[in-house]
């Protein structure tokens, strides 16, 4: 009755278990009651039970509410613009990486623990599940390891790419009544940009280092918080602005973007697999809140939303812009740094250099496509002393 009142559609699948926190957890949580009772959510699904997405589902508001037929496709149109056309796209670099696959018992437990985590699956509907009896035979796992090798040097031919780089186009809704549009990858395609994101696991953070925190450096967004707090607070004089960028995934330039990838050498081992998924548009199947297919929209524009590389690409495409935004700030010895997770961009300083850094980025990020979302962005000023001047001039339009 719980879950039904909460909102769950599929009610039969959870399990609640009752915890008991006693006294010291409370204590470090500055709460004053002995103990409490707290219900965590357990997601099971056929012989598989994932106490983390449980949680996770516990606290989600859902799947917004898509309508069937043309309706539904609608919905989803103004958030995936029309991009370059495929001639006008950089072209894969003639020295670029192969890859191999060996089926082995690493390529065995990153299926077990990257894939097998109840996430739903691509138009066809595998899952990671499916995958892990194919491990299991001999033939099959060699199989699937050159399938994999394939895909991730990107030699299959258009009729095979269709079908693997096509999503399934889900719609999270939004506390500002919007809707965030998330696509669901091909089974087979997750896996090999997982197995290619391992290859680069140990480059990856010294590309995006001190800047963005969120790529590749575990821990990295509690780091980037204690940062944030540590200039705001401690630093006199220092304020912050935190830039929240409009549609980011989606509107990027996708031009912009594979001539950052081909510049940048240490993520050489992603060039040929994100060419052949992002050299050329591709389909995302829509999916209506009954559970039917609305029919495919277009995807030529920026990185898909739930893409593995996203996470990868997307801070890549805004990195000299943020660098180029720092070096204007720092003009006349002002002080100022960028702390960024994903699509948020901080910048903190005094107030003349966050202002013009502000501005600086603002400008930049319009070359590739990609605004500011004036709603979301905040200035803070945490000190007791009067707010500057420059801050004022902003208050009737900013939110600080």
């Amino acid at each position: 009755k719980f879950l039904k009142k909460a909102g769950f559609t599929d009610p039969e699948n959870f399990k609640i278990f009752v915890i008991h926190i006693r006294r010291p957890l409370f204590h470090i949580l500055r709460c004053r009651q002995a103990t409490a009772t707290v219900c965590v959510c357990v997601y099971e699904r056929e012989r598989y039970i994932y106490i983390s997405r449980g949680v996770s589902r516990f606290f989600q508001r859902g799947i917004a509410e898509v309508p069937p037929g043309e309706a539904g496709l609608d919905l989803f149109r103004p958030y995936f613009p029309v991009g370059p056309s495929v001639e006008t796209l950089p072209q894969l670099p003639n020295d670029a990486p192969f890859g191999l696959v060996v089926p082995d018992e690493d390529f065995a437990q990153l299926i077990r623990r990257k894939l097998c985590t109840g996430a739903s699956g691509g138009p066809s509907g595998w899952r990671g599940e499916y995958l892990e009896p194919l491990i299991e035979d001999e033939d099959c796992f060699t199989s699937l390891a050159q399938l994999t090798t394939d895909i991730l040097n990107g030699v299959l031919d258009y009729r095979a790419r269709a079908y693997i780089v096509g999503d399934r186009g889900i719609a999270i809704p939004k506390s500002d009544g919007t809707i965030r549009p998330i696509c669901c990858p091909e089974i087979f395609d997750k896996l090999a940009a997982m197995y290619n994101i391992k290859r680069i696991k140990m480059d990856v953070p010294a590309i995006f280092h001190p800047i963005n925190l969120a790529v590749g450096e575990k821990g990295g967004p509690e780091t980037a918080i204690h940062m944030l707090r540590f200039f705001l607070e401690e630093i006199p004089g220092f304020c912050g602005a935190e830039m929240d960028i409009k549609n980011a995934f989606n509107e990027g330039n996708r031009s912009s973007i594979l001539t950052e990838l081909n510049e940048e050498r240490r993520l050489a081992p992603l060039l040929r697999h994100t060419h052949w998924k992002y050299g050329n548009h591709s389909d995302i199947w829509v999916q209506a809140s009954n559970g039917t297919l609305c029919g495919a929209i277009r995807s030529s524009q920026g990185t898909k939303q739930g893409d593995a590389y996203s996470s990868h690409l997307f801070p890549l495409l805004i990195q000299p812009d943020i660098k180029e935004a720092l070096t204007a700030a720092r003009r006349n010895e002002r002080a100022c740094e960028a702390i960024a997770i994903q699509d948020n961009v901080w910048f903190v300083g005094t107030p003349q250099a966050v202002c013009v850094a502000v501005r600086c980025f603002t400008r930049r990020i319009r070359e590739r496509n990609l605004v500011t979302n004036p709603a979301k962005e905040k200035w803070v000023w945490f000190h007791d002393g009067p707010i500057p001047n420059e801050l004022i001039r902003l208050r009737p339009r900013r939110n600080i």
